[in-house]
């Protein structure tokens, strides 16, 4: 493999992979924080005012996410983790290809002596190691709150 391919690949992601894994860490955090806040008592009439047709929906019985683990459980799934995550995927996945064609740079790399499949392997690696990354970010975030706060 061509180092500049990889050196390419980690600097265009690297902007985007370190906002997003700041965002997720403090989220985890900010949401273990939310959920302290709420009594388990309080938490479950909370959750006795959803309509009959959200339990179906979500495939956990109501009961179940009254607990501490659910209630965490409800942060790997939120919008605000997930976002972050579709972006990382959409935006490293075009990058590969069409990023380089917008940028000009595809016709230089093609015209390079390395194998074609070089172009999109070190890309779709850093993409990989990425959402890894990612995860471990909620991850970690998640522990951090439960560090700072009791559920």
């Amino acid at each position: 493999m061509n180092r500049a391919l990889w050196k390419k690949a980690v600097s265009d992601a690297w902007p985007q992979l370190a906002a997003s894994c700041i965002l997720l860490v403090a989220f985890g955090w900010i949401f273990v924080w939310l959920m302290s806040l709420f009594e388990m008592p309080q938490w479950l009439k909370l959750l006795r005012l959803m309509p009959d047709f959200v339990e179906p929906i979500l495939g956990v019985p109501m009961a179940r996410l009254a607990t501490p683990a659910g209630r965490l459980s409800v942060l790997y799934v939120h919008v605000i983790t997930l976002l972050p995550c579709i972006g990382w995927a959409v935006g490293r996945g075009s990058d590969a290809v069409s990023g380089q064609i917008s940028r000009g740079t595809m016709e230089f790399l093609v015209t390079l002596p390395t194998p074609r499949a070089s172009l999109l392997v070190a890309p779709a690696v850093v993409a990989t190691l990425g959402s890894a990354l990612l995860a471990l970010s909620v991850w970690a975030g998640a522990g951090l709150g439960l560090a700072s706060f009791e559920l």
